[in-house]
């Protein structure tokens, strides 16, 4: 089973054309610490996978998907990702395949309030 972990690509606000604006796996494993390491190296360019990426960059930042911050469920099967200009959260949850892009996306208008008391209860 290929193990990875997300990173949010919150993207620009002055560059032309903008970039960023996804959320990628990073392929790699956990020490016994849990430290993360990347499988490929630190400065590779093709060591990530989209999986999650705004559709048209010519209408960001103020008009499109910009993750903030990503939570995976405890059972590891499915990635929460907030969004600030779009105020939604996007469910992600792993696909049956062995490739770890088969995910399905489902969108959900849900105020960020109302979310995280959903899965955290009360703080």
């Amino acid at each position: 089973m290929l193990i990875c972990d997300a990173v949010a690509f919150h993207g620009s606000w002055n560059r032309e054309p903008p970039i960023g604006y996804s959320v990628s796996i990073v392929p790699g494993k956990r020490d016994g610490s849990g430290a993360w390491s990347p499988s490929a190296d630190l400065k590779s360019t093709t060591g990530f996978q989209d999986i999650l990426k705004a559709p048209n960059l010519s209408a960001c930042p103020s008009n499109c998907f910009r993750p903030t911050a990503l939570v995976w469920s405890p059972s590891g099967d499915r990635l929460y990702v907030a969004s600030d200009t779009s105020n939604e959260i996007i469910l992600l949850q792993r696909g049956s395949g062995p490739n770890p892009s088969d995910a399905i996306g489902r969108r959900a208008q849900v105020p960020f309030a109302q979310f995280f008391r959903r899965l955290f209860g009360e703080l």
